[in-house]
C-alpha cells in the first residue's frame, strides 16, 4: 500500500480495503499490530481445525466424490435414454395422446362395467381399492369413530374389484394386486393374534367370506386363510353361546344375512363340531390322567386375630379390592357347600361342567349321534368310577379326640356333599340328548 492509501499489485476485495483503511486511520500502530497477531492466530487455529477434520473425514469425502461421479454418469445415461425415448419415433413409434376432455360421471359409476373397461377406468378402480386397503391398515386400529367406515370401504372396493369377470385387463396389475392382498391378510391375522384390533361377529364373517371369495386375477394366501379360519372358530367358541345361534327362533332373530348363512353353512358346522370333539377328548384324557394325589385346600383354616383383620382392612385401598375379596370368599363358600375343598376337585368340577356344555353344543349343531354318545359314555364312566371310589373310601369313624372329632364331622359332611354333586352330574348327563 502506498502513501496515498492505495493497495499496490494485489487484487483485494473493496470491503477488506475499507476495513484496513479504517483500522489504520483510527487505531495506533501498536493496536494494529495486536490485531494482526490476533488475526494470524485465528487463521492458524482455523487451518489446524480444518486439517484435523479433513484427516478425520477424508475417506467419507472420497466416497461422496465417487458417488457424485457415479450419480453424474447415471444422470447422463438417463438423460440420453430419455432423449432417445422422446425423439426416436422410428424405434418407439410414439404417437401424440389425444387432448384430454373431462367428463362428469354419475355417483354410482362403476369403472369395471363393460362399457367403461378402458385402461384409465381399470387403473382408477384398482387405485381406489389400494387406497381403501391402505387406509384400513393404517387407521382402523386407532380410529374409534371411523373404524367401521374404513372397514366397509375396504370390503366394498375389494368385492367390486372381484366382481369383474374379465381378468385380461388386470394382467398388468397382477403383481400389485397380489402384493396388496397379502399385506391386507397379514395385517388382519397378525393384529388378531396380537389383540391390537377387535372385530364384531358380522365383520369377522365378512372377512371369512372375503378370503374364500374366488377372484381370478389374484388369490389369497392359503396359509393365512387357514390361520384366520382358526382364529374365527376359536373366537366364536370362546365369546358366544353356540346354543343361542340355533333353533328356528334364534336364527330368525339374527338380522345379518351373511351371519345367518355362515352359521347355517356345513363348512362352519363341520369345523366347529370337530373342534368341540377335540376339546372334549382332550379334557376327558386330562380327567382320566389326573388322580386325587395332589389335593391342596383352597380355604385358609387358620383364624385371624383382631389385629390381623384390622391390618387387612387397611390394605383395601379401594372398593374393587374389597369386592374381589368378597367374591373370592363367596365362591369358596359355594365350592365348600358342594364338597369341593381341594384344587383338584374344583378343577375337575369345572372341566366336567364345560364338557357337558360342549356336549349340548354338539347336540345343537346336530353332530353325529354315535360320536356324541361315545363321548357321553366316556364321561359317564369317569363319573361312576369317581362315585365308586368315594363310596369305597367310606366315612371316617372313631375319632380319638376333640380335634379329630371336628375334622371327622367336616370330612364326612364334605364327602356326602361331593357324592351328591357327582350323582347330580350323572343324572344331568343321562338327561343330555344325543341329537
Amino acid at each position: 500500500m502506498d502513501i496515498d492509501g492505495n493497495f499496490v499489485g494485489q487484487d483485494i476485495d473493496e470491503d477488506i480495503k475499507k476495513e484496513v483503511l479504517d483500522l489504520l486511520r483510527t487505531k495506533p500502530v501498536s493496536d494494529v499490530k495486536d490485531y494482526l497477531l490476533e488475526v494470524n492466530h485465528n487463521l492458524s487455529t482455523t487451518d489446524e481445525k480444518f486439517n484435523n477434520q479433513l484427516k478425520l473425514h477424508y475417506s467419507v469425502i472420497l466416497r461422496v466424490i465417487q458417488n457424485i461421479a457415479v450419480l453424474h454418469s447415471d444422470l447422463s445415461d438417463v438423460d440420453t435414454e430419455f432423449r432417445e425415448l422422446c425423439f426416436n419415433d422410428n424405434l418407439y413409434q410414439i404417437r401424440k395422446l389425444p387432448t384430454f376432455r373431462p367428463v362428469s360421471l354419475p355417483a354410482d359409476h362403476d369403472p369395471f362395467e363393460s362399457n367403461n373397461n378402458d385402461l384409465q377406468n381399470v387403473t382408477l378402480g384398482i387405485t381406489n381399492w389400494i387406497l381403501a386397503v391402505t387406509t384400513f391398515i393404517n387407521r382402523f386400529a386407532n380410529s374409534n369413530e371411523n373404524g367401521n367406515s374404513f372397514f366397509e370401504e375396504m370390503i366394498t372396493h375389494t368385492l367390486k374389484l372381484g366382481d369383474n369377470k374379465d381378468d385380461s385387463k388386470f394382467i398388468r396389475y397382477k403383481y400389485i394386486i397380489k402384493k396388496k392382498a397379502l399385506s391386507l391378510q397379514t395385517y388382519i391375522v397378525d393384529s388378531l393374534i396380537a389383540h391390537t384390533i377387535t372385530l364384531n361377529l358380522e365383520q369377522s364373517i365378512s372377512l371369512f367370506n372375503l378370503f374364500h371369495f374366488t377372484i381370478p386375477f389374484f388369490s389369497w394366501d392359503l396359509l393365512l386363510t387357514e390361520q384366520y379360519n382358526n382364529l374365527l372358530y376359536d373366537m366364536i367358541l370362546e365369546d358366544y353361546d353356540i346354543e343361542s345361534f340355533y333353533g328356528d327362533k334364534n336364527i330368525i332373530n339374527i338380522k345379518s344375512p351373511s351371519v345367518k348363512d355362515f352359521l347355517q353353512s356345513s363348512l362352519f358346522k363341520s369345523n366347529v363340531i370337530q373342534r368341540l370333539i377335540d376339546n372334549i377328548e382332550d379334557q376327558l384324557t386330562q380327567l382320566e390322567n389326573t388322580g386325587n394325589n395332589n389335593n391342596t385346600s383352597v380355604i385358609e383354616e387358620t383364624p385371624k386375630t383382631e389385629k390381623q383383620n384390622k391390618e387387612n382392612d387397611d390394605e383395601y385401598e379401594d372398593e374393587d379390592d374389597m369386592d374381589n375379596e368378597i367374591s373370592t370368599i363367596v365362591n369358596n363358600s359355594l365350592m365348600q357347600a358342594m364338597g369341593l375343598i381341594y384344587d383338584n376337585d374344583i378343577n375337575e368340577y369345572n372341566n366336567i361342567e364345560q364338557i357337558m356344555d360342549q356336549l349340548n353344543n354338539l347336540k345343537d349343531l346336530k353332530a353325529d349321534s354315535i360320536r356324541v354318545q361315545t363321548l357321553k359314555e366316556r364321561l359317564l364312566a369317569y363319573l361312576q368310577a369317581k362315585q365308586n371310589q368315594l363310596s369305597k373310601n367310606g366315612i371316617v369313624m372313631q375319632p380319638q379326640n376333640t380335634d379329630e372329632t371336628v375334622q371327622t364331622i367336616l370330612h364326612n359332611y364334605n364327602m356326602v356333599n361331593l357324592e351328591d354333586l357327582i350323582s347330580q352330574q350323572i343324572a344331568k348327563l343321562h338327561n343330555t340328548a344325543t341329537g
